[in-house]
């Protein structure tokens, strides 16, 4: 997790201050709609949480394979975040 961490500091480090501080606040914002709004979104909150679920899963299960990471990313966060349609 750790060398996770540093890739993704390393990565962000070129963006300029501005940009970031955008894509937090944007973050930030989603955020609170999404916990303020309650049961409104709980369909929309369940499945972005099956998304970042299916994402860590792609990505370990593409490191295995040799596979794309963003590529094993996308399919896993498709995967499972559809998948929670038909739990519901």
């Amino acid at each position: 997790m750790y060398e996770l961490l540093l890739r993704t500091e390393t990565l962000l480090s070129g963006l300029a201050t501005p940009v970031l501080v955008a894509i937090g606040i944007g973050a930030l914002v989603v955020g609170l709609v999404l916990w303020l709004g309650g049961t409104r979104y709980s369909a929309i909150i369940i499945g972005l949480l099956g998304a970042v679920v299916g994402s860590a899963c792609g990505l370990l299960v593409g490191q295995q394979f040799n596979a794309n990471p963003w590529l094993a990313m996308v399919v896993g966060a498709a995967v499972l975040s559809r998948l929670r349609g038909f739990a519901g």
